[in-house]
């Protein structure tokens, strides 16, 4: 069936569209844990006129907060190309019940 095979084509691209992403994501996740601004980058006025420690706890914070999500890209992007290759898998396992001539079972009936 020349519409499933566009379908599967389509979704095995995509498929490695996501690994791709997951392979550019990696280093930059893995450059995140690395980031530090000392407190000096958040305050370079008088000493004791502005609390750069909180600011630079918030800085921390958000790093952290980065730092978690562009990991979790890297698995879930990962995730995303195992499910449409499994999907791909299933359509082609499961080609011959797709291809079943459906006015066979929904066509005009003479009888009972």
């Amino acid at each position: 069936m020349a519409d499933l095979k566009f379908v599967t084509e389509s979704l095995r691209d995509e498929g490695k569209k996501w690994v791709h992403f997951a392979d550019k994501m990696n280093p930059v996740a893995a450059k995140a844990d690395d980031l530090f601004l000392g407190v000096t980058a958040f305050w370079i006025g008088e000493p004791g006129m502005v609390d750069a420690t909180i600011l630079q706890s918030s800085y921390d914070d958000f790093q952290k907060f980065m730092a978690s999500a562009l990991k979790a890209a890297v698995v879930e992007f990962g995730q995303i190309a195992g499910a449409l290759n499994r999907i791909v898998n299933a359509y082609e396992k499961n080609d011959q019940i797709i291809e079943l001539d459906l006015n066979q079972i929904y066509g005009a009936r003479t009888g009972p």
